[in-house]
C-alpha cells in the first residue's frame, strides 16, 4: 500500500513532491524541504537512526513516519527502534483484521481511512502509547492511537500506523506540517528551478498560490498540464 498507493496519492496533495531512496537521503539538500516522509523504511541500523536524529530532525523540520519505521536493524525486530527514531513511545497490538483509522480535529479535519480489502488476518499493528504526543487518529478497534504528533525542540515528529491512501489525506497532513500548498484540487504539482508545473485530471477552475503569495487563476481542461514562472505566475506552456 505505502509505495504503490500512498506515494502516488501524495502527488495529488497540492504540495510539490520529490522522491528519493532512503540510501540517497544523505545526498539531498534537505534545507529546501519542510517535511520529510519515510514510507517503507523498515530497516535501519543504529548508525542510520542516529544520522536521522542529527541531520534530519532539525531546523524545525517535520518528519512523517509510516507503519513500522526502523523496526528491523538487520539482526532483530524491536519496537524500541521505532520509538527511538520517531521520538515517541510506539508499541504493538494484535488485530484479527485490517483496522480502520478515524482522524480527529487535531489532524485538521475528521476523516476515515479504510484500508483496501485484504485477506490479512491475525496481524500485529503499531500504535502510539505516549502521553506527551497529540493524538491525530484512533483505530476503530479498542480506540488505540493510530496517528500522533509530537513536537520536539528542533523538529516535529508525526507517526501514522497506516499510510494515507487519498490525496485529500496528504493535503491535510501537509497543511498540518505547514508545508506550502499550491492548490487544494487534488492536482499534481512539481516546483523547482524557478518553475511550477500543475497537472490536473478532472480540470476546472484553479487558484494556484505561489510561495510569494501571488494567486494565479487558471481554467483548466481535463488532463491538462500548465507550466508557469514560480515568481511572476506568467504562463509559459499550456
Amino acid at each position: 500500500i505505502s509505495v504503490n498507493t500512498s506515494a502516488f496519492q501524495a502527488f495529488r496533495s497540492g504540495a510539490s513532491i520529490a522522491t528519493c531512496y532512503f540510501s540517497d537521503l544523505q545526498n539531498m539538500n534537505l534545507d529546501q524541504y519542510k517535511t520529510i516522509v519515510f514510507v517503507n523504511c523498515y530497516l535501519m541500523d543504529k548508525e542510520q537512526r542516529a544520522w536521522i536524529n542529527r541531520n534530519v530532525a532539525k531546523n524545525q523540520r517535520n518528519l512523517v513516519w509510516l507503519t513500522a519505521p526502523a523496526y528491523m536493524d538487520g539482526q532483530t525486530l524491536d519496537t524500541k527502534y521505532v520509538s527511538e527514531v520517531t521520538g515517541m513511545n510506539v508499541d504493538t497490538f494484535y488485530c484479527d483484521t485490517l483496522p480502520v483509522m478515524h482522524f480527529n480535529e487535531a489532524f485538521g479535519d475528521t476523516m476515515t481511512l479504510v484500508p483496501p480489502k485484504d485477506k490479512m488476518e491475525n496481524q500485529i499493528f503499531f500504535r502510539v502509547n505516549d502521553s506527551k504526543a497529540t493524538t491525530l487518529a484512533t483505530f476503530d478497534k479498542d480506540g488505540h492511537v493510530a496517528a500522533a504528533m509530537k513536537k520536539q525542540k528542533d523538529a516535529t515528529q508525526i507517526f501514522l500506523a497506516l499510510p494515507p491512501i487519498k490525496g485529500t489525506m496528504w493535503n491535510k497532513l501537509f497543511h498540518l506540517t505547514g508545508s506550502h500548498i499550491y492548490d487544494d484540487g487534488e492536482d499534481s504539482i512539481i516546483a523547482g528551478m524557478g518553475l511550477v508545473m500543475v497537472h490536473t485530471q478532472d480540470g476546472g477552475p484553479r487558484d494556484i498560490k505561489l510561495k510569494n503569495g501571488k494567486i494565479v487563476h487558471l481554467e483548466m481542461a481535463p488532463m491538462q498540464t500548465v507550466l508557469m514562472d514560480a515568481v511572476t505566475g506568467e504562463i509559459l506552456l499550456k
